[in-house]
């Protein structure tokens, strides 16, 4: 669970670095960190609109979006 607060903490930053950073974690084997990298970037893009432009170019997995769905996160219609 360390790691998955990580990917909440690297989000929380808010800054443009973190992106590629937790979106390479949308392909993890664990499960958890799968979901929370792809809640994480959701939450990230409604911080902004750049960031939400950057995010949106972001092609998340199928395991990732049933990941982040099982946690109650829908998959914003943006998302691709």
């Amino acid at each position: 669970q360390l790691t998955a607060l990580t990917v909440s903490i690297v989000a929380m930053s808010q800054e443009a670095e973190a992106i590629p950073i937790i979106a390479a974690l949308l392909e993890d084997k664990d499960d958890p960190i799968r979901g929370i990298s792809a809640i994480s970037l959701f939450k990230l893009a409604e911080t902004s609109e750049d960031f939400r432009r950057e995010i949106e170019q972001i092609s998340f997995p199928k395991a990732a979006v049933v990941s982040a769905e099982g946690r109650g996160v829908k998959l914003p219609a943006w998302a691709k």
